[in-house]
């Protein structure tokens, strides 16, 4: 196929049609599993430590009219084609992505609650993970028939999500939380800069965090829905620029670590301290020389 050439076939644009029925559950330390809201779209894992603990996600997967996939006005394959059901996710703060292990189905089967499943060990990620339940081409039916997908690995649907897991336990990608010891005469927002001298911690609440002063006469300004997981506004855009602007000043104080992130290195340990700022500089683009012209390519960020 000509890279002119758009390629178009049919895909399970209505879910219900094909009886295709899932429940969610995560689990991260021993004992009773989290069950999940098929509905949501954002969930924060209260308690979850991304440096200590494991994460499960498992969905059960059932398909009443499997029949209705093959044959009919709703095909969406030919007769004889196999398809498969997925989980597929990606880590933004992590730079990471993946899929897991597929089951397989074709016409004439059963498919009662078939499990998909994968698991995250400590360390592997942080921020946020999204992941969704994906039906794909796994192969081909023999005889072709014009509309019906013939590349294998092809996405015909998502029966489940996107769902995006907030892993750091804080409604935001950087650590942005209440300062519940600030009074109404503090000032509106502070820093917390805590890793010392140690860039290979963990970037989140305990060692790097915006404090907000919930208390201040201007909180209804910064959060108009006392919601920091809400759109962004234009005062705390301001403060999320000034407080990024200064952990990268902090970050260029370490020479060592700083001259790593100039030449373009990668091998921070994921989801550190040292991996975010790598991640600013190299991905975002974020001028780190200057505190004028870094404070400027920040805010161009918030403002995408």
């Amino acid at each position: 196929m000509s890279s002119s050439e758009i390629q178009v076939f049919k895909t399970l644009s209505e879910i219900d049609l094909y009886g295709i029925r899932h429940s969610i559950e995560f689990e991260f330390e021993s004992g009773k599993p989290i069950l999940g809201n098929k509905n949501t779209e954002t969930l924060p894992l209260s308690g979850f430590n991304p440096d200590e603990n494991s994460l499960s996600v498992r969905v059960n997967i059932s398909i009443v009219n499997l029949e209705r996939l093959f044959t009919g006005e709703h095909a969406v394959v030919g007769s004889g084609a196999q398809l498969g059901a997925a989980l597929m996710w990606q880590s933004s703060t992590t730079g990471r992505r993946g899929v897991s292990k597929k089951i397989l189905f074709k016409q004439g089967e059963c498919v009662k609650s078939r499990q998909l499943e994968i698991t995250f060990q400590p360390r592997e990620l942080s921020g946020d993970l999204v992941i969704s339940g994906i039906i794909y081409l796994n192969s081909p039916s023999k005889i072709s028939r014009f509309g019906f997908c013939n590349e294998p690995g092809s996405i015909l649907g998502i029966f489940w999500g996107p769902l995006t897991l907030k892993l750091d336990g804080d409604e935001s990608v950087f650590p942005l939380i209440e300062d519940r010891d600030a009074k109404p005469t503090d000032p509106p927002w502070r820093l917390k800069m805590e890793w010392g001298e140690e860039p290979d911690r963990l970037f989140n609440k305990e060692n790097f965090a915006v404090l907000i002063n919930m208390q201040h006469k201007d909180a209804a300004v910064i959060m108009p829905n006392g919601d920091p997981s809400n759109e962004f506004s234009p005062a705390l855009k301001e403060i999320l620029s000034s407080a990024l602007t200064l952990f990268m000043m902090r970050i260029r104080e370490n020479s060592q670590t700083w001259e790593k992130i100039k030449k373009g290195s990668d091998d921070f340990p994921k989801g550190s301290i040292a991996d975010a700022a790598s991640e600013f500089y190299r991905i975002k683009g974020w001028n780190a020389y200057e505190a004028h012209e870094m404070i400027s390519s920040i805010r161009s960020t918030f403002s995408q």
